[in-house]
């Protein structure tokens, strides 16, 4: 009998490699490579601050001259925006102010990264819990990565990729109790609401989706009867078809801004219909403006058209490179993400109750949040949209899923 070849039990490196690297959580992985690309590119292209950035560093600085006096700091400062609403966010640059001085930028940036690296993980491992398909969670990651908005907006001063950080975490916690976990994850995410109402205005938008999530995530039987696939339909009916309501009565809203009944939130009405009246589709794009409507017919249609801007793929601004990412990521996610959903809604074995209350609450977040701004604003670099990537890319995963034909499993 031969003696066996001293080389024939040795597995080669590579396969070695790859072996090691299938066994490690998808969600380390996530956060080291979106860690590394973020980073690198920051340090490429330069750190940015915005007029934005500017007015936080202000706010900052008068937050610090008053020892940290929020009550005092809210009623001493004057401003188009309310300062409550982003003093969570203040008490950051405060202390980023304190320790870095004039550099407080760039410890914002590693922040950022940071952040988005922390995010990209969470959501791998939600989407791999949530169609029990590591398939479907590494294309997850394919997409994130990809995405140039995700990877541009770290490099800004501003508070995009901490808040959306926080309220995925919030989203996370409340889908770990919906998914069978314990009942504390869906009280966190209840307790970090708060929170959240400080950092940004914009989170009135997300708040309704969080709280219904987390609320069902503590009330076992209302989530059975909601995320059975009847009661989902007609929740996801009821939120798409109650967001165009509301949509369309703004738009009349803003044809005739007196008719609005309250004092408060006056001014803004009256401020966002100014532009409405101007045609604008998207703030500070005039190439993109429609000619000012007249009629009611007039104004539903530019609601139509704002719409679906919020939802551009691509922006005139970006290099070549710049817009096949995005295409690629806006493409992909937009199809996998109907996809997604359609079979959540058509396939009663296909999910429990807790993973279909899940898909529901991720696509009302990208319902609500989409149609708010084109109530209000469609930001000309598409900033708002960022914190919905998170829920399209979730979407996403299911639809892979889907196509895959995998039953997911605890």
């Amino acid at each position: 009998m031969p003696a066996p070849s001293p080389t024939s039990d040795v597995v080669p490196l590579h396969r070695r490699a790859a072996r090691s690297l299938s066994r490690l959580p998808l969600a380390a992985i996530a956060f080291v490579l979106v860690a590394a690309v973020q980073s690198t590119y920051a340090a490429v292209r330069g750190v940015i601050c915005s007029p934005d950035s500017c007015t936080y560093q202000a706010w900052a600085d008068a937050l610090i001259r008053l020892h940290f006096d929020v009550p005092a700091f809210v009623h001493a400062t004057t401003s188009d925006y309310p300062p409550l609403l982003y003093v969570v966010w203040v008490l950051v640059v405060a202390a980023m102010r304190l320790a870095l001085g004039d550099d407080w930028p760039t410890g914002v940036v590693v922040l950022n990264v940071l952040a988005s690296a922390a995010a990209g993980a969470l959501l791998v491992r939600l989407a791999q819990r949530l169609t029990g398909s590591r398939a479907a969670a590494a294309f997850a990651l394919v997409l994130y990565l990809v995405s140039f908005d995700l990877t541009d907006w770290s490099r800004y001063a501003l508070s995009d990729p901490t808040y959306l950080l926080l309220t995925l975490l919030a989203f996370v916690l409340a889908a770990h109790t919906l998914l069978g976990g314990r009942p504390r994850g869906a009280a966190a995410a209840i307790a970090m609401l708060p929170v959240l109402t400080f950092y940004r205005p914009t989170f009135i938008a997300m708040l309704p989706p969080l709280l219904a999530a987390a609320w069902l995530g503590l009330a076992p039987r209302a989530a059975e009867s909601l995320g059975s696939v009847r009661g989902a339909r007609r929740a996801l009916a009821v939120v798409v078809a109650g967001s165009l309501a509301g949509l369309a009565a703004f738009a009349v809203l803003m044809r005739e801004p007196q008719r609005w009944p309250l004092h408060a939130g006056a001014v803004l009405v009256r401020f966002t219909a100014g532009h409405w009246r101007l045609g604008e589709v998207i703030w500070d794009r005039p190439a993109l403006y429609r000619p000012p409507p007249h009629t009611r017919l007039d104004f539903l249609s530019l609601a139509a058209v704002r719409l679906a801007a919020f939802f551009r793929p691509v922006s005139p601004d970006l290099e070549p490179h710049q817009a096949a990412q995005n295409l690629f990521f806006f493409v992909s996610a937009y199809a996998l993400a109907l996809y997604g959903v359609i079979a959540a809604l058509r396939r009663p074995a296909w999910l429990d109750t807790g993973r279909r209350i899940v898909i529901l609450a991720s696509a009302s977040i990208v319902v609500v949040v989409s149609t708010f701004h084109a109530m209000l604003e469609v930001d000309e670099d598409w900033r708002y949209r960022l914190p919905v990537l998170p829920y399209l890319v979730l979407l996403a995963a299911v639809g892979v899923a889907a196509a895959l034909r995998r039953r997911p499993t605890r």
